[in-house]
């Protein structure tokens, strides 16, 4: 990355917080979860089918502060509308923020003649 493309992401990304974040609760693994500021990404979903039935997996991002969590940590559960997901990968891009990306357990549907299933 350039020189001023890191000075430019530094400085844009807790502005973008500020003005556009929204209430996430972020809970660690096995801790107590707090109310956070985050910068929430669209839902990417994708079906996978074979021939035992069809799975759906949905990937989104999130960028927090560093002032509200200094430690984001693989494998937490964020909170996000009242859905859960958690957290598969951590990145410190700097700037004071961590961009996490989220996935969600996939919903599987298995079926055959006479019989169909759906499994969380």
């Amino acid at each position: 990355m350039s020189e001023i493309n890191s000075i430019l992401s530094s400085v844009s990304r807790p502005t973008m917080l500020a003005l556009h974040g929204e209430p996430v609760t972020y809970t660690p693994s096995g801790g107590a979860g707090q109310e956070v500021t985050g910068l929430v990404g669209g839902i990417e979903s994708e079906t996978d089918r074979d021939e035992r039935g069809r799975s759906r997996r949905r990937r989104r991002s999130l960028t927090l502060s560093l002032d509200e969590v200094a430690t984001p940590s693989h494998h937490a559960t964020v909170t996000i509308d009242g859905e859960d997901w958690e957290v598969a990968t951590v990145d410190f891009p700097g700037g004071g923020v961590a961009e996490l990306q989220l996935v969600q357990q996939p919903l599987v549907e298995r079926s055959r003649d006479q019989y169909r299933m759906r499994m969380p």
